[in-house]
């Protein structure tokens, strides 16, 4: 939810989409269904059937020890196959996130600060990591 309350007015102020953590069967390729976390879709005509969601431009997905490798593997190779732009996997143990674009063999690791911008005539959403997981996690 922290995320929500992020990406949510962030996207809504800058008329970029709309932000979903509810679960949502995905169909980003013929075939294969995803519940993520949390995705962003682009700003268009409202859709009340999740077939007719058009492809999230952000998927989330905190890793829990019992999904962390579906996480990191079949899902996130799902999505890079699909051309999502961007993958993140919030790891709360580690107190990273893992960001994976289509082309990438490797994440990349933010631990300090994730800059986010799916759309270059709007500002970037900065978030300060070390703030947002002591604010989850309940320690300063």
């Amino acid at each position: 939810m922290e995320l929500w309350q992020l990406l949510g007015p962030y996207l809504a102020t800058h008329g970029l989409g709309r932000c979903f953590c509810l679960p949502g069967d995905l169909e980003v390729e013929p075939g294969h269904v995803n519940q993520p976390d949390l995705f962003t879709v682009p700003r268009g005509p409202r859709f009340t059937r999740w077939e007719d969601a058009p492809l999230p431009f952000l998927v989330v997905e905190v890793a829990s020890p019992s999904t962390a490798r579906y996480d990191r593997g079949l899902k996130r190779r799902f999505y890079q196959r699909a051309d999502v732009p961007e993958y993140w996997i919030v790891d709360l143990d580690a107190r990273i996130v893992e960001r994976w674009r289509p082309a990438d063999a490797r994440p990349e690791v933010l631990d300090g600060v994730l800059t986010w911008q799916p759309d270059l005539q709007a500002p970037a959403l900065t978030i300060d990591l070390p703030a947002f997981f002591a604010r989850i996690m309940d320690t300063p």
